[in-house]
């Protein structure tokens, strides 16, 4: 189950839940476990003990209303596009962004060239619109990488990126986090600054300033 809690809960915690299904269903409770939490209160709870009554219950409930809930064939992943790249991040399109400080794995393909990169999402403030995903271990291989790749656009106008992003994990851990900061003689870069900071803007606001910020010396 996924819940909004008034704080981060830290993963593995205990919890007690107690529910009532809607349209006069009957009340869930039990104890689940903290799978994984966010800075901002959502978290995932996995069950852990319920009544066997209470199991079938919400079973035969959920069973009655997935016709509903789900297409007949339902697609493997969100659709996504790739809006805007750096060498620090890139910002993507998608109806369905990950919960904000998650580590994802991205595949960038264009006629034929396909490259892999590890990220964090930094923003993901724009619920339906969209993410900010930083490259936090930009090492010296995988910025030759994004390098090579934003040089072959750059070269090819009609080729079109394609994206494809996985969740790694929905929190990431310490080595990513650790694993952010610029390295010493890095050049400026635009799009990751707007990234690290986006989160005090609005939706408005930061989509104004990506767009400002696209001119060919950023793209260069």
């Amino acid at each position: 189950m996924d819940v909004l809690a008034a704080k981060q809960l830290p993963s593995a915690a205990m919890v007690r839940f107690s529910f009532e299904l809607p349209d006069g269903g009957a009340g869930i409770e039990g104890d689940a476990e903290v799978a994984w939490g966010t800075a901002n209160g959502q978290t995932g709870l996995r069950f852990l003990d319920m009544d066997a009554k209470m199991r079938d219950d919400l079973s035969e409930w959920l069973e009655a209303r997935s016709h509903n809930a789900l297409p007949e064939e339902p697609d493997a992943a969100s659709p996504c596009k790739l809006t805007d790249l750096s060498l620090g991040g890139c910002y993507v399109q998608t109806e369905s962004p990950f919960p904000q400080s998650s580590a994802v794995d991205l595949c960038l393909r264009a006629a034929g060239m396909e490259i892999h990169a590890e990220g964090l999402v930094r923003v993901v403030m724009h619920p339906g619109h969209g993410m900010g995903i930083e490259f936090p271990a930009r090492t010296e291989e995988q910025r030759k990488t994004v390098g090579e790749f934003i040089e072959f656009l750059t070269g090819q106008p009609g080729a079109t990126p394609v994206l494809e992003t996985s969740p790694r994990a929905l929190v990431a851990n310490a080595v990513d986090l650790s694993q952010t900061s610029s390295p010493e003689g890095d050049t400026e870069d635009p799009l990751l600054d707007l990234l690290r900071s986006g989160n005090s803007l609005d939706e408005e606001q930061f989509l104004a300033e990506m767009h400002r910020q696209r001119n060919p010396a950023t793209v260069s």
